[in-house]
């Protein structure tokens, strides 16, 4: 433990990073050293323009039969107070219609560990070559310009297998080897339950110099089962599941078993990805051991040793409510999980809620502890976000509710800290609402006291085209 506190820079790229090793030592002399580890002080992983706050990416709907045919994504800078953010617009390099651009989005974590969190943008729908599927990652920077027409100090990634639908999600967030760079997780899968293909999850480690274009990622994960209908890939989330100190991949996979779904998890580790490896076993898969449709692993996310998992589909108790299953990790788990440590059902009560839509983890109350957010986007056609205080103890009840006004609330939702003020915040998109038919993304601030119910966003962040019907926050990270 340090005596004194660390420093860190105050210019861009805000924060720090230092590295540290052990050894243990008595009487007789000391051993020999740890391997060592890093630690990011003042620093976010979401922080693309290193001032310090945490920023968001959010994608609209597009396509053949949406307002937008080509798609589009925008950045959000975090801020303090409360006017309207700045935002830069992401345009496909491409400009294909119908490409899917902007459907899948993330904030990848620095992957050159310049101090910069990076982006990546899917677009499942784009030909290269005889198959479907880029994803573009966009650089970091202290300036960024309005608008980016191309990956600008960043690439286009795609693979040269069989894989189809490359990019239909991205998920970033954790070192999975430990070199010291954020790593990031690519699904490729036809979104259809008469898929022609099985689904694929790659992963593409950081590296100190971005490339301009890469084919082929370093880690590559068929659906461990092989099936063509599992939907493997479908959500997908990086985590240290087991506390060893590397990130692990968490992959959805809703088709399998009638829709019941399941969900694998493989375990992080030293390699380089050179050549290529094909990971074919995952370290531990769960079911959620019902019959019928319930979608498990339409969501998940790792909140310290918690793994939480969304089945937004299950009838429990009411139809289509939806539930959330906790999992108590921080260590290796066993092989097939079936049992879990708690379940979650709907707070609202309502038919249809599809509650466990969309998960995220955070320290939304400033005690130190990762707390669970969870949405229901459709009771009511109003939409309501969930905070449930302190993941790993279980909770069955929320300790707050959100709304956001008439609209879909929390198709997608995120925790950052958007304001700066060191604890985490909760944002969420509305695709839809009277006032707002463009879209909008809403934002709640943490702090200590939350109130059981709050009925309005602390800021709102309208669609910067104000096109109508064009569902801003169709995808957001």
């Amino acid at each position: 433990m340090p005596s004194t506190d660390l420093s860190v820079a105050m210019t861009r790229p805000v924060g720090r990073r230092y590295y540290w090793r052990v050894r243990a030592c008595n009487e007789h002399g000391c051993g020999g050293y740890s391997e060592v580890w890093y630690l990011d002080v003042g620093r976010l992983r979401d922080d693309v323009n290193g001032d310090g706050y945490g920023d968001v990416v959010v994608g609209i709907a597009s396509g053949a039969t949406e307002v937008a045919a080509v798609g589009r994504a925008y950045i959000v800078f975090g801020q303090g107070g409360s006017d309207t953010p700045i935002t830069v617009a992401l345009t496909d390099p491409r400009a294909v219609t119908d490409g899917r651009y902007g459907a899948a989005v993330a904030m990848v974590g620095d992957l050159n560990s310049d101090g910069y969190g990076d982006v990546a943008v899917g677009s499942s729908g784009t030909m290269r070559a005889s198959h479907l599927g880029w994803v573009y990652v966009y650089a970091g920077r202290g300036a960024w310009p309005p608008t980016v027409a191309a990956e600008s100090g960043g690439y286009g990634l795609a693979e040269p297998d069989a894989a189809n639908y490359f990019g239909a999600a991205i998920a970033g967030g954790g070192d999975i080897n430990g070199d010291g760079y954020a790593d990031f997780a690519v699904a490729a899968l036809e979104p259809s339950l008469a898929a022609t293909s099985p689904g694929y999850a790659y992963v593409n480690y950081g590296r100190p110099t971005l490339p301009v274009s890469q084919l082929g990622s370093d880690r590559n994960i068929p659906d461990p089962l092989g099936g063509k209908t599992g939907l493997f890939g479908w959500s997908l989330s990086v985590g240290d599941v087991d506390e060893d100190g590397f990130g692990d991949l968490v992959v959805g996979a809703i088709g399998r078993d009638g829709l019941a779904g399941e969900v694998s998890v493989f375990v992080g580790g030293r390699d380089s990805g050179v050549p290529p490896i094909v990971v074919t076993n995952a370290s531990a898969r769960l079911s959620p051991a019902v019959a019928g449709p319930a979608a498990f692993g339409f969501a998940s996310a790792v909140c310290g040793n918690i793994l939480a998992m969304g089945a937004p589909l299950e009838s429990a108790p009411g139809q289509g409510a939806g539930r959330v299953r906790l999992y108590r990790a921080g260590g290796p788990l066993p092989a097939e999980v079936l049992a879990y440590d708690r379940v979650i059902d709907d707070p609202s009560g309502a038919i249809r809620a599809s509650f466990g839509t969309d998960l995220g983890c955070g320290d939304v109350t400033a005690d130190g502890r990762s707390d669970l957010v969870a949405s229901a986007p459709t009771p009511d056609d109003e939409g309501v976000v969930f905070v449930f205080s302190d993941a790993s103890g279980l909770p069955g009840s929320p300790i707050a509710t959100l709304t956001g006004g008439v609209g879909v609330v929390g198709h997608r939702i995120k925790l950052t800290d958007f304001n700066g003020d060191g604890i985490s915040d909760i944002v969420a998109s509305r695709l839809r609402g009277p006032l707002t038919p463009e879209g909008a993304v809403l934002v709640w601030f943490g702090r200590k006291a939350w109130p059981s119910k709050i009925t309005s966003a602390d800021l709102t962040v309208p669609n910067p085209s104000g096109v109508s019907a064009e569902r801003f926050g169709e995808a957001l990270n």
